[in-house]
C-alpha cells in the first residue's frame, strides 16, 4: 500500500481553517460569554478598599460553604482573655472560587486582588450586594467610635522601599504591588473585620481595653493642655464645621530620646479610642505615602504618627534614603497633610529628637510661643523634657506602691537630671531588688 500523500493544496486549506478558527474564537467566547449573561451575573472590583468592604460583608452576612478550598494566614495578636501576644490563625477569601450562602441563595466568589462574584440572575437586586458593602463599610468608619466602639488599635504604613516583595521577578509587577498594597494581606492590621480569626471572637483580639492609661503618666501641665485640648477637639466636630474649620488638628513633640513622647501619643490614641497610623517614612517614595495616607483618611477619625522627623528630613532634604531608590519628598509629604484634598478627622502627631532641623513648613515653634509657624498641620509645640520632682514621685508611687515610702524616696530627691525612661527603670530596679529580698526573708523561693 502506498503512504498517504498531503498536496500543497491540502495543507494550505487546512491552515486556513485553523487560523479562521483562531481568529473568530474571541468573538465566539464572546458571544457565549453574552449568552451565560443572560443566566449569570458576573461583577469583578479590583479596587483594594472595595474588596476590603466586600470581604467585610460577605464574613459577616454571609455562610461560606464547607467545600473547597480554605486559604487561612496567621500573624501575632494581642489576646485579651490571656493578656500576651501568640500567633492567631485567619481564614481569608482565597484565589480559588468558593460559594457562598444567603439563606438559600448561593454566590460564587474567587480572587483576592481582583475579587469576582458570580450569581444566578435575579437571585439578588442589580447593585445590591456592592451598595449594601460600601453602605456598611462607610457606617462603620465614619460613626463616632469613640463613644460605643473599641476602635483603637496601631496600623503600621510601610512603603516599597527595601521591599523584597516588589523585587520578586516570579510575580508581575501588578501582582507584587497589589500584594504589597492589599489590605487582605495583612488582614486585621487595617480592618478586623475583613477576615475570620480561628477559635477567637473578634472583640477577644486588639490592643488592651485600658483607656485610663494616660492617667499613668506623668505630664507636664503643658501636655495635660495639649491632652484637654485634644479631648475637646474629638468631641466637638460640627463646631468646628459650623465655623469652617478644618476638624483637623496636629501637635509637633520635641524632646530627647525617653522624655515620653510614644508613650503620649500611645495614650492618646488610647484615650480618644482612635486608630493610630503610624508612618515609616524611611520606606515610602510619593506613591507610597500617597496610598497609605488614602487608607488612614478612610478610618478618621484617626492619629496619624510621624516618630523622628529630623531622621527622614534635615530641611526639605530627605536624609534617610540613599542609593538609586528615590524616596519621600518633602512636597508630597506636605501636600498630603495640607494639599487640596479634605482632611477634616485626622490628627497629626509629629515627634523629632531636634527641633531645629525641621522646616518651618511643617511648623515649629516660635519663641516665647506655643503657636507653630504652620497652623493647619501643626497648631501646637509640646516639649518634653527632664521629669519635675512631682512626675518623679508619681512614678515612684506607682511602682512601689506596697513599699514604704522611706527605702525609695531617696531616687525622687536624687535623681533630678532623668528621663521619664531612665527614672522608671531605675524605680524597678530597686522594686525588685526589695521583692527579691522580702521574700527570700519570709522564705519563698523565686526563679
Amino acid at each position: 500500500m502506498s503512504p498517504i500523500s498531503t498536496s500543497p493544496t491540502t495543507l494550505f486549506g487546512g491552515a486556513a481553517v485553523i487560523g479562521l478558527l483562531a481568529g473568530v474564537w474571541d468573538y465566539i467566547k464572546l458571544y457565549f460569554s453574552k449568552i451565560m449573561s443572560l443566566v449569570i451575573v458576573v461583577y469583578e472590583s479590583e479596587n483594594q478598599e472595595l474588596n476590603t468592604a466586600l470581604s467585610i460583608y460577605f464574613h459577616k452576612h454571609f455562610k461560606c460553604s464547607s467545600f473547597g478550598i480554605k486559604l487561612y494566614s496567621a500573624k501575632h495578636e494581642y489576646i485579651r482573655p490571656k493578656q500576651r501576644n501568640q500567633i492567631v490563625a485567619y481564614e481569608k477569601l482565597p484565589e480559588e472560587p468558593t460559594i457562598w450562602w444567603k439563606g438559600k441563595r448561593p454566590i460564587i466568589v474567587s480572587g483576592q486582588y481582583t475579587l469576582t462574584l458570580r450569581f444566578i440572575r435575579g437571585t439578588y437586586k442589580q447593585d445590591e450586594i456592592i451598595f449594601n458593602a460600601v453602605t456598611e463599610f462607610n457606617n462603620e468608619t465614619n460613626k463616632p467610635q469613640w463613644r460605643d466602639g473599641d476602635n483603637f488599635r496601631v496600623i503600621k504604613c510601610y512603603g516599597s522601599i527595601g521591599n523584597k516583595k516588589l523585587n520578586n521577578t516570579s510575580k508581575s509587577n501588578k501582582d507584587s504591588t497589589a500584594d504589597a498594597a492589599s489590605p487582605l494581606v495583612e488582614g486585621i492590621t487595617f480592618h478586623k473585620h475583613a477576615i475570620r480569626p480561628v477559635g477567637w471572637k473578634r472583640d477577644e483580639i486588639g490592643q488592651p481595653k485600658n483607656t485610663s492609661i494616660i492617667n499613668t503618666l506623668s505630664l507636664t501641665p503643658e501636655a495635660e493642655t495639649a491632652l484637654n485640648d485634644a479631648i475637646i477637639w474629638r468631641d466637638n466636630e460640627y463646631w468646628f464645621k459650623e465655623r469652617s474649620i478644618p476638624w483637623k488638628r496636629g501637635f509637633l513633640m520635641v524632646g530627647d530620646p525617653g522624655t515620653g513622647k510614644t508613650a503620649f501619643s500611645r495614650a492618646l490614641g488610647q484615650e480618644l479610642n482612635v486608630p493610630i497610623f503610624s508612618f515609616d517614612l524611611s520606606t515610602m517614595t510619593n506613591k507610597d505615602f500617597s496610598n497609605e495616607w488614602s487608607k488612614a483618611m478612610g478610618c478618621t477619625p484617626c492619629i496619624t504618627l510621624f516618630e523622628d522627623i529630623d531622621s527622614i528630613f534635615k530641611g526639605r532634604e530627605n536624609i534617610s534614603v540613599t542609593g538609586i531608590e528615590s524616596g519621600l519628598t518633602f512636597d508630597g509629604f506636605l501636600n498630603c497633610l495640607d494639599g487640596i484634598e479634605n482632611t477634616d478627622g485626622v490628627f497629626i502627631i509629629i515627634t523629632t529628637n531636634n527641633s531645629t532641623t525641621i522646616d518651618p513648613a511643617i511648623g515649629s515653634c516660635m519663641v516665647n510661643d506655643e503657636i507653630s509657624t504652620r497652623p493647619g498641620r501643626i497648631d501646637r509645640v509640646i516639649h518634653f523634657g527632664k521629669l519635675t520632682s512631682e512626675g518623679r514621685l508619681k512614678i515612684a508611687k506607682r511602682i512601689m506602691c506596697n513599699i514604704p515610702e522611706n527605702e525609695w524616696y531617696h531616687l525622687v530627691v536624687n535623681h533630678t537630671n532623668d528621663t521619664g525612661a531612665q527614672f522608671q527603670e531605675r524605680c524597678c530596679k530597686l522594686a525588685l531588688q526589695l521583692f527579691w529580698k522580702d521574700n527570700k526573708n519570709k522564705g519563698v523561693k523565686t526563679l
